[in-house]
């Protein structure tokens, strides 16, 4: 899956900051190449031109892996909800996990989930394209989107604890030119609008709920009235087949996934 440039207004803002910024120095130094020495250009213009390129590059590339982090860690989120780890022997009915002799395992899905978000994330670094033109004829575009999708990709250590995710660089990542050298720290963080622990809490619920209105002749409306108000990030719908009812939570805000934009789902039955 590759990020879509359009997704986020803050990256047209900054993509027509950047341009206005090199346009202006592009023009002043045509005014500089026609006024100065010919002496002079490669000391007073082409070099202040050329760190502009590169660090107005490395800006660029900074904005788009942090873009892109916020995008992985939703598609994960997806993936981990259609298919949450569990603690015990658990049974299946429909497709669908029954929880009789099992549970979540939240401790186990901060493993999973970031495990998961490195191939996401990487999957976006690798089809990373620079949109700047080098001015150092030694250095291709190829090159500048190398820094990303080579370099930068091999360079982070994750830490995740449920809900934020911290990515270290183990080292400063280098532009090279032929007159300078630019070092950028890609360290960035990025947080789940909500803990992998509202995903028991909703198991939680949905066990309380079953368990006291399982008795009762009109089950799915006891459970109804047990569930409401009682989740700030999920809404959720109710099916009884038999013995056995399906829980299906469902985001109140859409997410991004491999299939596009909507609300995410998490599914388990109780009997």
């Amino acid at each position: 899956m590759y990020l879509n440039p359009n997704l986020n207004k803050r990256g047209k803002i900054f993509a027509l900051g950047i341009t206005l910024a090199v346009v202006l120095a592009v023009t002043f130094s045509l005014y500089l190449i026609i006024t100065k020495p010919a002496g002079k250009i490669e000391r007073e213009v082409m070099q202040p031109l050329a760190f502009l390129n590169v660090q107005s590059e490395a800006r660029e590339a900074r904005h788009y892996l942090e873009e892109s982090a916020d995008l992985a860690m939703q598609q994960t989120l997806s993936e981990l909800l259609q298919d949450f780890p569990n603690i015990g022997n658990c049974e299946h009915f429909n497709g669908i996990v029954l929880y009789t002799a099992c549970r979540p395992d939240v401790e186990k899905s901060k493993e999973v989930f970031e495990n998961k978000f490195e191939g996401e994330f990487n999957l976006h670094l690798d089809s990373y394209k620079s949109s700047f033109l080098t001015l150092d004829k030694g250095i291709s575009e190829e090159a500048y989107s190398g820094i990303i999708s080579k370099q930068a990709k091999e360079n982070f250590e994750y830490a995740f604890d449920g809900k934020a995710l911290e990515a270290k660089s183990k080292e400063r990542v280098t532009y090279l030119h032929s007159s300078l050298k630019y070092e950028i720290d890609f360290s960035f963080s990025s947080e789940l609008d909500f803990s992998l622990d509202e995903v028991e809490n909703l198991y939680t619920l949905g066990k309380n709920s079953f368990e006291k209105c399982k008795s009762e002749s009109e089950i799915l409306n006891c459970v109804d009235k047990e569930l409401q108000g009682k989740s700030s990030f999920f809404n959720f719908s109710l099916e009884k087949n038999g013995s056995i009812v399906v829980y299906t939570f469902t985001t109140r805000k859409n997410y991004f996934h491999s299939n596009g934009f909507s609300p995410l789902e998490f599914k388990f039955a109780l009997q």
